[in-house]
């Protein structure tokens, strides 16, 4: 997966975000997300790397798969990014 790859990094990077998952309490949908890009997460991921690199074309598959109108991704992002600053506060 393009965003997987993006996040890991490049090759043998993939191989140490996959030891590094190990070692975190996450979920496993959320390590399978970032590690293989595969699950129903890895598509919300999809969307937000998408929107963050301006990939329209990857915007418009994403919300198509997920059933959400592109219209309300801008404020959806800016949401979670909202609430991620919380969880640093916590």
């Amino acid at each position: 997966m393009q965003g997987a790859a993006k996040i890991g990094g490049l090759g043998g990077a993939n191989q140490k975000m996959e030891t590094l998952m190990e070692k975190l309490p996450l979920a496993g949908s959320i390590k399978k997300a970032l590690t293989s890009g595969e699950g129903r997460l890895a598509d919300y991921l999809k969307l937000a790397i998408s929107y963050e690199a301006g990939d329209w074309q990857g915007i418009e598959q994403a919300t198509q798969g997920l059933g959400i109108e592109q219209e309300t991704v801008p404020k959806l992002y800016l949401e979670s990014l909202g609430w991620a600053d919380s969880m640093n506060n916590v």
